[in-house]
């Protein structure tokens, strides 16, 4: 067994030896197969270790699907696993691109910054404290000058990795153009971003319905996942459905038992994207539940609320559940955002 393992069929080197051969009858031919895997990029994890241990991330050729209701973090936690695939120790010249038809160039980089103070300093600053200083290099009271200056070198170093474009009147069609003139320009895609799905507008053609017009579109970023050989991840927004169903969260504050227990219930499920969320093309769809957001949507509804909403800190609990993996387990990591500076982390990262 031993030499059969060895042998260079499992190389593919026996196809240089044996010359070209097509497969159109679709027969196995086990050297190939090995042969294409061996070329294929590496399974990207999450880079959160509640997700990483289970074995849970993105493989190439794979359309993912993140979603969740309005003001849930899906563009927030997208953003989390490029800094992370960035960060990454090998990141070698492998090059990631972000299509956005909400968040301009500019929004993207400073969201990035913000995430990144928070890795190198105390606190981390916001998304507005980043944008002040670059127009008036004014540093907040509380915090230091060296935290964004480290954060602006290391963005500068992930530049030549990074590609962002701002089109929001690009359809999927003129995604599949770009990203294949890029490969065709020698870089190596190791992973494209979309957001959101439903605002991508389908290639050329009638349809009837918007379910149909956001399925079609789902099948081509898949199709370009495969053709490029790397993971896509689009956002995809759902109802409010879910927290119909759940009811109202009852009184208590954030870390209430009762609380928790109900707004966990609101975590979207694979049913809630039936309506146009593309999760039938998809071969992993990611949830989120953003328990403070929920909690603090609860509280506006009353304004005598007004001083349990004044108490709610600026972190919480954040669920990233992986409810669809054609190819593996499902799992749920508890999480937690930190919603000043937009850093998604583990449990106990920093002491706390």
């Amino acid at each position: 067994m031993d030499e059969e393992i060895r042998h260079p069929e499992w190389h593919g080197e026996s196809d240089r030896n044996r010359g070209p051969k097509t497969q159109s009858d679709g027969s196995l031919d086990v050297a190939r197969v090995f042969a294409r895997i061996a070329s294929q990029g590496r399974q990207k994890q999450f880079g959160w270790s509640a997700l990483d241990r289970l074995g849970l991330g993105f493989n190439p050729g794979e359309l993912a699907i993140v979603a969740g209701p309005t003001g849930h973090g899906k563009s927030t936690a997208r953003l989390n696993i490029l800094a992370n695939w960035l960060g990454a120790p090998d990141l070698g010249e492998e090059v990631y691109v972000l299509y956005s038809h909400e968040i301009p160039q500019e929004a993207v980089a400073v969201k990035l910054l913000s995430i990144l103070t928070r890795f190198h300093g105390s606190t981390g600053w916001s998304y507005h404290q980043v944008r002040n200083w670059a127009q008036t290099q004014n540093v907040p009271e509380g915090l230091h000058q060296q935290e964004i200056e480290q954060a602006i070198r290391t963005l500068s170093r992930w530049q030549k990795n990074l590609i962002i474009h701002y089109q929001p009147s690009w359809n999927a069609i003129d995604i599949e153009t770009s990203a294949r003139e890029l490969q065709r320009a020698g870089h190596r895609i190791g992973g494209i971003f979309v957001d959101y799905i439903q605002l991508v507008a389908p290639p050329p053609g009638s349809y009837e319905s918007l379910e149909h017009e956001v399925t079609a579109t789902a099948k081509h970023l898949k199709r370009l996942g495969v053709d490029l050989s790397c993971p896509v991840i689009a956002a995809a927004q759902i109802g409010r459905e879910a927290a119909d169903i759940a009811g109202w969260i009852p009184e208590g504050d954030i870390e209430d038992e009762r609380v928790v227990r109900t707004i966990a219930k609101r975590r979207p499920q694979l049913h809630h994207l039936r309506q146009g969320g593309g999760e039938q093309e998809a071969d992993l769809v990611i949830g989120l539940l953003n328990y403070r957001a929920d909690y603090i949507a609860a509280l506006e509804e009353n304004d005598d609320n007004r001083q349990r909403l004044e108490a709610v800190g600026t972190s919480g609990q954040f669920d990233v559940a992986v409810i669809k993996n054609r190819y593996g387990v499902l799992g749920i990591a508890p999480l937690v955002l930190e919603s000043h500076s937009g850093y998604v982390r583990d449990p106990g990262v920093f002491g706390r």
